[in-house]
């Protein structure tokens, strides 16, 4: 028998908590000065993430629509243990920006498939009504678990060392793959087709002939392209004031807990022109 959708759901959100606690994010800038000159391997790093997320993006939704939202999952926390792995290892920023890239397929590989699970799994069971309330919590339980090891990464640096905050992020990602094991894969997703070639041609004919759509996806990449630089850059910025770990650290909890508290409100917010603002 199939579980109940309210423990699938409670699943992917404890899967998005743990895939959410990397103990190196918010205090990051501190180690790419250790390795180079932070500013010059801050915009690599970007530049090769967001390259990673534009040539991965839409061939990782093709393969979760054709074989499985639960096995891109599974390939997501995948390339994060490798991901992890690189950055560990990076000794300069042609090291770290094999990172970034890895980190970008870990990161394409899991938001569509998250997304999409959680909407088929809600057909399935004829509550599909629930999805942004629910999506919102999915995001907001990512950024309290990145908010949690945020608070607690300038600590652990301090103690340790800068290269310890990696290490002890594959512990949330092992269990973050225990949670993507305890997933069933829903059934709405085989109504999809099964050429991948087919697939990719769909989606960009339907972003060519629906201008609702392409303004869609051209409005995300502008927000995320301002996101992106502004939250990246950002830590350069504050490292210039303190070299402080645990001060940096606050810095991005208090971010995520922000951001967190803005993903469970979002699907209040019916105004279109206040949603994007």
């Amino acid at each position: 028998m199939h579980k109940t959708w309210q423990q699938q759901v409670n699943n992917i959100y404890l899967y998005t908590f743990f895939s959410g606690m990397m103990f190196w994010y918010g205090i990051e800038q501190l180690f790419l000065e250790e390795i180079g000159d932070g500013v010059f391997v801050r915009g690599v790093t970007l530049a090769v993430f967001s390259v990673g997320m534009v040539i991965s993006n839409i061939p990782a939704g093709a393969f979760s629509d054709i074989w499985g939202r639960v096995k891109s999952l599974k390939i997501a926390v995948l390339m994060m243990f490798l991901a992890l792995l690189v950055l560990l290892l990076s000794q300069n920023v042609w090291h770290y920006a094999i990172g970034s890239l890895l980190f970008a397929f870990y990161w394409s590989f899991d938001e569509g498939a998250k997304e999409a699970f959680i909407y088929d799994t809600l057909v399935d069971n004829k509550v599909e009504g629930e999805y942004p309330k629910i999506l919102g919590r999915s995001y907001a339980a990512l950024l309290v678990g990145a908010a949690f090891a945020n608070f607690l990464s300038g600590f652990i640096a301090d103690a340790t060392s800068l290269r310890t905050t990696y290490a002890i992020s594959f512990i949330p990602c092992v269990i973050a793959f225990y949670f993507v094991l305890k997933l069933h894969e829903p059934d709405h997703h085989k109504q999809v087709g099964k050429k991948i070639f087919r697939q990719l041609d769909d989606a960009f004919r339907a972003i060519k002939v629906h201008k609702v759509l392409a303004a869609i996806v051209i409005a995300q990449m502008l927000i995320y392209t301002v996101m992106s630089v502004s939250q990246e850059f950002a830590q350069v910025a504050v490292v210039e004031h303190t070299n402080s770990a645990i001060l940096l650290g606050f810095s991005w909890g208090i971010m995520g807990l922000i951001m967190a508290w803005g993903n469970l409100g979002a699907h209040k917010i019916k105004n279109i022109f206040l949603f994007i603002v």
